[in-house]
């Protein structure tokens, strides 16, 4: 017959044996977060990046209007 305190005994085991096991769950689930946080960025950069472009056009049009104005009027 067992013992109480072997049941116990067994009882502390399986709850470190689960421990560890969540634990390794734990860092497997922060390396997942890491690698999505990490493509978050890059997206969040590219988008700022292509709203930086955007941003540049008008400015490029105008140019590119105020030339051909000059064209003209050399012409």
């Amino acid at each position: 017959m067992e013992t109480k305190v072997n049941r116990k005994k067994k009882s502390i085991f399986k709850k470190n044996i689960q421990s560890k096991l969540l634990l390794r769950h734990l860092a497997a689930g922060d390396k997942e977060l890491l690698k999505l946080t990490h493509q978050l960025k890059t997206l969040n950069l590219n988008i700022i990046d292509v709203f930086k472009q955007l941003k540049s056009k008008p400015e490029d049009v105008k140019t590119l209007q105020s030339k051909i104005t000059e064209n003209k009027n050399q012409h």
